[in-house]
């Protein structure tokens, strides 16, 4: 689950996501919402909000994430806070995410595996445009978080890496 800060024109809000049985689950200040997300390129995702087909556009805005969506523009951020319990949920060292909505078409490396610094790691593909996620450092893959055919959000856990050297 994860926990973010979000505003849009009416002002701020928080937002929770939670994965349910493959699909996600919105709750913005309470009232929660169903959201299926069936296609996915850099920048531009195709989902069923709440019964309904829409897309939505993401654009990069430092740190924070600027969803044009039906309209409205949200402001999406995520805070020291939630960075830090997502780091601590569990997690043996450095947390990759996924940096594009897409689905993961091929995993490169298993859970035990020792990798090098700019290993390709799993493979995501967004509306047919693969993303290769390589290790940020050598290592050994402590957590994989992901299964191959899974369909990630933005921001989703993949796979976890204990930095060499540690005990």
């Amino acid at each position: 689950m994860m926990h973010l800060d979000v505003r849009d024109e009416i002002g701020p809000a928080r937002l929770t996501v939670a994965r349910r049985e493959g699909n996600h689950q919105l709750t913005i200040d309470g009232e929660s919402v169903p959201v299926t997300v069936f296609s996915a390129a850099p920048g531009e995702v195709d989902l069923v909000l709440d019964g309904r087909r829409c897309r939505a556009w993401v654009a990069r805005h430092g740190d924070d994430r600027l969803v044009f969506l039906e309209g409205r523009t949200w402001t999406v951020h995520i805070g020291v806070e939630e960075a830090e319990a997502a780091e601590a949920d569990g997690a043996a060292g450095p947390r990759l995410v996924a940096s594009v909505p897409g689905r993961v078409t091929r995993i490169l490396a298993a859970a035990g595996e020792t990798v090098r610094r700019g290993q390709p790691l799993l493979i995501l593909e967004a509306m047919k445009m693969e993303t290769e996620v390589t290790a940020p450092m050598d290592g050994v893959v402590a957590v994989l978080r992901v299964a191959e055919g899974q369909t990630v959000a933005l921001g989703d856990p993949l796979l976890e890496i204990e930095p060499a050297g540690e005990e």
